[in-house]
């Protein structure tokens, strides 16, 4: 699962020159707050930290 969106994510990234924001269906449905390693790793690179 983190493989797909990671795949997505920078396919998205790709397409866009940037990261698009998806949010989560909130009904019926889990929610997960954990960030694939790689995209926090990007995003902490990217706020310069």
């Amino acid at each position: 699962m983190r493989a797909m969106v990671l795949k997505k994510a920078l396919e998205e990234y790709v397409k866009n020159g940037e990261f698009v924001e998806t949010r989560q269906k909130s009904e019926k449905e889990n929610t997960y707050y954990v960030i694939h390693p790689v995209l926090k790793h990007i995003a902490l690179l990217k706020n310069g930290k």
